[in-house]
């Protein structure tokens, strides 16, 4: 799968840890989509979009994105430090968040013109709380190449998640079925993954080194400052993107629209997740030892493009067929939007283990004035293909078009910056 490194080699041996929970993981909600595709209404799938888009703005910066810097301490002390401050910043901005729902719960209803997600906006704050644990779970198992173990978290998170779904939705309680199912699964990925972490002394470890806390924060006070407001930044940018097709289209088309996005990045969810963060570890090891990191990127490029360019193709052929096939006549469209998207996904696909390259290097500034461009592209689409053009459709293709400029741009920029430290 990555020709440029021996099959017996550790990053390898690290990769197929992860693929194979990944692909488990993967594997079950695909399994039970064509189910839950004839249990729930496009417009259910629609509400569980925005409630995810909602959750995930607070949830991206619910550690002050901390939790990324647990892999790059020499020490495991100052590690353990960052680990407890992103959990503690996690318990502060559910708190936060909580508050935010409570005042304005309504109002947020009426500004998506969908007053049935009103019920369960009380639920964010749960999912921000855990979407924190998580992640810092998962970064300091990933400094410890504990990858068997966050292979058994995903796994527990998807089968836990589909299960609920699916039991729950023949209840007739519509999105809420979703919804539940998400936050369940999140649970149980982050318990699984807590079992994995405890250790003998652990706690006394981060109780005698509280006072690190503060001292690591100031070291790596640049993800609090910019990787947090870049992070919040990108999931900004997709809550308005949901925001507005809700607001110019309806829910309906929100759920449609949803649903093609998922299907078209599942090539993502079975390897792009696994490389991602098995090459975030070895190329940030090999970084500060000194050693060449940019035939790395440019071979991930290439071994990447080469896996998922038959899967991206079959969906810009067939696509419409294959959803109305697989999920129902119902949504034939959502194929229709899969062929539009899918040459964008393609490249945001074969970028993602690389875009972390810029945090590698310290250029998480440039990075940021970066990813505001794509940004305002995203945002400006939708905007003038709903104030204007008024057909989903025609607005998606810009949009696709768009970003495919950008990524490339993205790409030739990495690639540049992709370089031995010279310090």
């Amino acid at each position: 799968m990555l020709n440029y490194i021996a099959p017996k080699s550790e990053f390898v041996k690290n990769v197929f840890a992860l693929f194979t929970g990944t692909v488990l993981a993967q594997v079950i909600p695909i399994a039970v989509a064509p189910l839950l595709t004839r249990i729930y209404s496009p417009q259910d799938f629609g509400l569980l979009a925005i409630y995810v888009s909602l959750s995930g703005l607070f949830g991206i910066i619910a550690t002050g994105r901390y939790e990324l810097a647990i892999v790059l301490p020499k020490e495991d002390k100052d590690a353990l430090s960052l680990f407890a401050l992103s959990i503690i910043l996690s318990f502060i901005i559910a708190a936060l968040t909580l508050f935010l729902v409570i005042i304005f719960g309504s109002q947020i209803a009426n500004w998506y013109n969908e007053p049935k997600i009103e019920q369960w906006l009380l639920l964010i704050p749960v999912t921000v709380l855990f979407t924190g644990i998580y992640q810092a779970l998962n970064y300091y198992a990933t400094r410890k190449k504990r990858f068997g173990n966050i292979s058994v978290s995903k796994v527990a998170d998807s089968l836990t998640n589909a299960l609920v779904k699916v039991l729950v939705g023949f209840k007739t309680i519509g999105a809420g079925g979703l919804i539940l199912g998400n936050i369940i699964g999140q649970i149980a990925g982050s318990l699984a993954l807590l079992q994995s972490f405890w250790e003998k002394g652990i706690v006394r470890q981060i109780i005698t080194g509280r006072q690190n806390i503060s001292v690591q924060a100031r070291h790596y006070s640049d993800f609090l400052k910019i990787n947090s407001i870049h992070a919040f930044s990108d999931v900004l940018a997709v809550t308005l993107l949901i925001f507005f097709i809700s607001s110019f289209f309806g829910s309906a088309v929100v759920g449609l629209y949803a649903l093609a996005m998922r299907i078209i990045k599942v090539p993502t969810g079975f390897i792009g997740g696994s490389v991602s963060q098995v090459f975030y570890q070895k190329a940030s090891e090999k970084y500060a030892n000194n050693e060449e990191i940019k035939p790395m990127v440019i071979k991930m490029l290439g071994s990447l493009a080469l896996i998922s360019a038959p899967v991206f193709a079959l969906i810009i052929l067939f696509g419409p067929n294959l959803f109305a096939f697989v999920f129902g006549e119902g949504w034939r469209e959502a194929g229709e939007y899969a062929q539009i998207l899918s040459p964008w996904i393609f490249l945001s696909f074969i970028i993602s283990p690389i875009s972390q390259i810029p945090i590698i290097v310290n250029k998480q500034k440039e990075n940021f004035l970066i990813s505001l461009v794509g940004h305002v592209l995203i945002i400006g689409s939708i905007l003038y293909g709903g104030l204007v053009l008024e057909d989903i459709k025609t607005t998606l293709l810009i949009l696709s078009l768009l970003q495919m400029l950008f990524l490339i741009f993205v790409v030739i920029w990495i690639v540049n910056i992709s370089k031995t430290r010279t310090t």
